[in-house]
This record gives C-alpha cells, sequence and structure tokens, in this order.
C-alpha cells in the first residue's frame, strides 16, 4: 500500500497485492508515468520463417491477477500511447483488458480486448477507434519488403486466430476515405472472414460480407451492397486532366493477381458516365481474366442483360454483349459519346470486341456489330419539314449548305426508325437505316455513312422520300414534293454535330413540278421524259427536232436556189410554254 518506487525511467505510485503464494494471484491498481517496452522486449535475430509460425505466448499461463493500470506514455518501436487505462484480469487460461482505453498515435481506441490458447495465441476483441491513418503502418511493414515478397500473398494470416467486432469512426487507407467502418472478424488459420462488413467510402454505402482463403495465392469470395457508386473516380489514377486524354495507359495489372467471386447489387452505378440502377453483377475473376455474367441493370426508363469479359493477362481485351429493352436513347447518348442527336424509346442490342493498352486503343479496335429499333422519337438539330416550307424565304438556295451548326431547338419527329450496324476498327457503318415520319420514309437502302467511334466524329447521308400528309400537316409547299427524295448531310462530331439539306435539289423538284403543269401534250411528256432520267430525248421533244416533210410546203425552186422563207406564224400559247421550259430547264440542266 502506498508503493512509490521508479524502475528504470518509469515512476510507479500504487497498491499492490499478493495472495495465495503457490500458484500467486496478484492485485495492484498503479499509476505509471511512462514505459519504454523496447528495453523490455526479447532481442531475437529475424526469422524468414517468422511469419510462418504463430507468436508463442506460453509464459502467461503463470500470470494470475487482477488490476487496474495507467500509463501516461508508452513507447513500442514507432508507436505512441498516452493515457493508457486498462483493467486487467488473468487466470492463467486467459488475460482479459477490459475496459482498455487509450491514445495510440492519432487514434483513441476503447473497448476490450483478451488473448486465450497462449501457446497458439487466440485473440478476442470488441474495440472502438474514432480515426486510423492504416497508410501509416502500412508504410512501415512494407517499406523494408523487396518487391517479390510483397506480392507473396496473405502468408502471416495463416497464424492468426481472432474473434472479434471493430469499428472505426474515421479510416484512411490508400487513397480512399472510409466512415463508420464496422465488421466482424474471424479467422482460424485457412480462413479470414469480415461478416458483416459496413463502411462509407466516399459517397458510396457499402455492407457486404467477404471471406478470404488460401493465404498463400489468396482467393476472394464476397457478397456486396452498395448504395451508389461512381466508378468513374476509381478508374484513372493521378492527374485529372489524364482522365480525358484517350492515350492514358490503362493499369490492370491488379487482375493479374486477384482471384475473387462474388455477386454484387448496385442501388445507383456510374460507370463511362453512363447512369444505372438496380445494378445485378456475378463477377468471377482468375488468372488474369475476370467476367460479369450476369451483368444486368435498370437504365434510362428500359432494362439491359448481358455480359463483361476482361482479359488482362497480356494487352487487354475486352468482350462486350448487351440487350437493351425499352431504353431512352436521348439521355443515354449524351451521357455515353456526349450526342444528342437522336431520342426514341425502344431496343438497343451491342456485341463488340476490342483490345488495347489505352482507352484510345480500345476504341480504335471496336469490332462487332450493334442495332436499334427505335419508336415515337426525333431526329435532333434539323427540321426537314421545316426547312422545306421556309424555302421561298431563303436567299441564294443554290449556295451550298452542308455543315450548317445543329439547332437544339429543331428536330425531325419520326414514328419508327431502325438500323443495324458493322463496327470496324472502331468504325460503325451504317446501310440500312429506315425512318417513318408524318411527312417522311426513310426506306432501307436510302441512306449510308460511317460512325467513326474512336474519333468521335460522323460521316452519313440520307435520303428521305417527303410523303404528303393525310391531314395536311405539311402544307402546300410539301405536297409539292410527294415522292421527291431530299439529300440530308450528317458530318462533325458526336458534341458538335452539322446538317447538310441539298435546297437545290428541293427547289428543282419543285421547279420540274411547276413545269409540269404548265406544259401539257406532246411537251408535257417530254418534260416527263427529262425528269423519267432521259435528258436528252426529252430536251429533243422538247425543244423541237425535225418534221416530216409536209406535202403543201412550197417546193424548192428547179434552179437550186433556196425556197422562200415561209411566212413567220404568231406564236402559240404552246410556244410560248416551250420557251420558258426550255429557259429553265437550260438552267437546272446547265445544258
Amino acid at each position: 500500500s502506498g508503493l512509490n518506487v521508479k524502475v528504470d525511467d518509469s515512476q510507479i505510485k500504487g497498491n499492490v497485492g499478493i495472495a495465495n503464494f503457490a500458484k500467486p494471484v496478484y492485485t495492484f491498481d498503479l499509476d505509471i508515468d511512462n514505459v519504454d517496452l523496447d528495453k523490455y522486449a526479447a532481442k531475437e535475430p529475424a526469422r524468414k520463417d517468422a511469419t510462418s509460425k504463430p507468436m508463442d505466448l506460453s509464459a502467461l499461463k503463470a500470470f494470475n491477477a487482477d488490476g487496474k493500470i495507467r500509463i501516461g506514455s508508452l513507447k513500442s518501436g514507432k508507436t505512441r500511447a498516452s493515457n493508457v487505462n486498462i483493467n486487467l484480469k488473468g487466470n492463467g487460461e486467459t488475460l482479459n483488458l477490459n475496459p482498455l482505453s487509450a491514445k495510440i498515435d492519432d487514434s483513441n481506441v476503447k473497448g476490450s480486448f483478451g488473448i486465450t490458447q497462449f501457446s497458439k495465441p487466440k485473440f478476442i476483441f470488441d474495440l472502438d477507434i474514432d480515426a486510423l491513418n492504416a497508410n501509416k503502418y502500412m508504410a512501415e511493414t512494407t517499406t523494408a519488403k523487396p518487391d517479390s515478397e510483397k506480392s507473396a500473398g496473405l502468408t502471416g494470416l495463416k497464424t492468426l486466430l481472432a474473434d472479434g467486432n471493430l469499428r472505426i469512426g474515421n479510416l484512411k487507407y490508400d487513397k480512399y476515405q472510409i466512415n463508420n467502418f464496422k465488421t466482424g472478424l474471424k479467422a482460424d488459420g485457412q480462413k479470414l472472414s469480415l461478416s458483416p462488413l459496413a463502411a462509407k467510402v466516399d459517397d458510396s454505402q457499402i455492407n457486404a460480407s467477404l471471406n478470404i482463403s488460401q493465404f498463400s495465392n489468396p482467393a476472394y469470395n464476397f457478397d456486396v451492397k452498395i448504395d451508389r457508386l461512381d466508378a468513374d473516380r476509381y478508374l484513372t489514377k493521378g492527374d485529372p486532366k489524364a482522365k480525358s486524354n484517350p492515350d492514358t495507359p490503362l493499369d490492370l495489372s491488379a487482375l493479374k493477381k486477384l482471384n475473387a467471386t462474388g455477386e454484387a447489387k448496385i442501388g445507383w452505378l456510374k460507370l463511362a458516365n453512363v447512369k444505372t440502377e438496380n445494378v445485378n453483377l456475378g463477377l468471377k475473376i482468375a488468372d488474369g481474366v475476370a467476367s460479369l455474367s450476369p451483368f444486368a441493370a435498370n437504365l434510362y426508363g428500359g432494362n439491359m442483360n448481358g455480359t463483361l469479359k476482361v482479359d488482362a493477362r497480356s494487352t487487354p481485351n475486352i468482350a462486350f454483349k448487351q440487350s437493351m429493352k425499352g431504353v431512352s436513347v436521348g439521355p443515354l447518348m449524351v451521357d455515353a459519346i456526349k450526342n444528342d442527336m437522336l431520342s426514341g424509346t425502344g431496343t438497343v442490342n451491342i456485341d463488340v470486341t476490342t483490345q488495347g493498352n489505352t482507352v484510345g486503343a480500345l476504341k480504335r479496335a471496336l469490332l462487332g456489330s450493334a442495332s436499334l429499333n427505335l419508336a415515337d422519337g426525333a431526329l435532333k438539330g434539323v427540321d426537314i419539314a421545316g426547312g422545306i416550307r421556309d424555302l421561298k424565304s431563303k436567299v441564294n438556295i443554290f449556295k451550298a449548305k452542308d455543315a450548317l451548326d445543329a439547332d437544339k431547338n429543331k428536330k425531325t419527329d419520326f414514328s419508327e426508325l431502325t438500323a443495324t450496324f458493322d463496327i470496324k476498327n472502331g468504325i460503325a457503318h451504317n446501310e440500312d437505316l429506315a425512318m417513318k415520319a408524318p411527312i417522311l420514309r426513310l426506306s432501307k437502302g436510302d441512306s449510308r455513312g460511317d460512325i467513326d467511334i474512336a474519333n468521335e466524329k460522323i460521316n452519313y447521308i440520307a435520303k428521305p422520300t417527303i410523303v404528303k400528309s393525310l391531314k395536311g400537316q405539311g402544307g402546300k409547299e410539301i405536297d409539292q414534293l410527294d415522292g421527291i427524295a431530299i439529300p440530308i448531310k450528317i458530318s462533325g462530331t458526336f458534341a458538335n454535330p452539322k446538317y447538310g439539306m441539298d435546297y437545290a435539289a428541293v427547289v428543282t423538284a419543285l421547279a420540274k413540278s411547276n413545269l409540269l403543269d404548265k406544259v401539257g401534250g406532246e411537251k408535257g411528256a417530254a418534260v416527263k421524259e427529262i425528269l423519267g432520267g432521259d435528258k436528252i430525248e426529252g430536251l429533243k421533244g422538247l425543244l423541237g427536232k425535225k418534221k416530216p416533210a409536209d406535202s403543201n410546203a412550197p417546193a424548192a425552186p428547179a434552179d437550186g436556189s433556196a425556197a422562200p422563207a415561209p411566212t413567220e406564224e404568231p406564236k402559240s400559247l404552246e410556244d410560248k410554254a416551250k420557251e420558258k421550259a426550255e429557259q429553265k430547264l437550260k438552267k437546272l440542266f446547265k445544258f
């Protein structure tokens, strides 16, 4: 009672009691100003097999105690602890520290900690830690190891026997900020189980279970539920500018060392800027090959179901197959390729493969096919019908207009649109686009062009045919063009598409239509020949070919002199129409 002693550099004050001398039982209530545990630690040469053998704490079998210790400052290696408060109880079979509280480095720790099976220790714990910077301790344990040992696996877990609960308010691990980390841990030397496992990682709430086995070559099995995940923030390391650089190298080296199977359900996911909900993934990773099957989710009003396979053993190789139904393609295209030129709801099928070491290389190597079948949508940026209606107010109509910027306020509505694409070297080629619109029809074979996915460019020409609207929606100008094909060119980039309508072809068609109204009989037939494609014969009939000899015409003089010129008759209305037609046709067809 009233003990006050200095041992080495430690000042000890308090009470100590001993009972049952044959097998001593110690009782105590002590205050110690500071303790340097390194002075009392056994200094043994490091053994290469140290991690494969369990710690031997058999000496604790002789320790029977029940008491309290308060330590102002405690040092062990590079670790510093302060305000240590321990209630300690040992009975030769177990050693319990309960309750336990201390500040270890920058972390406040409280809870309980126990040890059993001293010759092959098993740790039992229930701990709360307010904040922990795991990077500090990872650096201390890995910097001294060569790379060959760093990748050796988790062999140290073979000696770990544990059963407990751990809660960390704020955890920093690598580049991740983790909050409200909670887990139940069990380890038996063969398997490590974290169940349940809950944490808030950045903006994602994770609830999961994780099992690790085969510690020399770890195998992971998991079941994960995440409320929301922005995967894009983790795909590219380093400078944010590198994320937009298509030549930024892909780092898939982690897949080569990972062996994992499991399921993941994600409430909301953003990947490659595409947003999905109710994501259901079945993942298998082994020997550098990762497969997602199923790969299902709800997206943009519809759903998708398919597979994804990534082979990272050499040059990354990716295979993606997906069927999307009831999807609103407008917002999907805006998010996926930053393009707002098409809207509509329907089915989209994709079956592609690619390979490359960068995002740009992956785009350039795309190979496969795609198709779409949409209803009740619109081609945005251009109003074909409106453009034709406004012809009368246009100036210099024959001037080239093949690269007009898209106008976000304009669109061409359609009721049906279908297309298939053949994808090679990152370019999607189409020749069978078909569309039905209120005053337009686009049949298969009336269009063709390319979508350059790698360079995000478009080069496409379509020739929709004008059809007369039963309800008169097209107006007089449109009705005059019934059956006429209007060439439309789409060019530019995904972000800035450009449209061109061949207004000259529209004016030509209108002029032809007017001429037919004014020229009848044989001359009208001649114009029809022109419109049908036989310009030469039509023009001969229209402009006047030689007629057979007329028996009533005056005969030529016997002396061979020229016959008298016939008397010129007044021009008829037909002749006047012919001359007018001749002038217009010369201008239209450049004769």
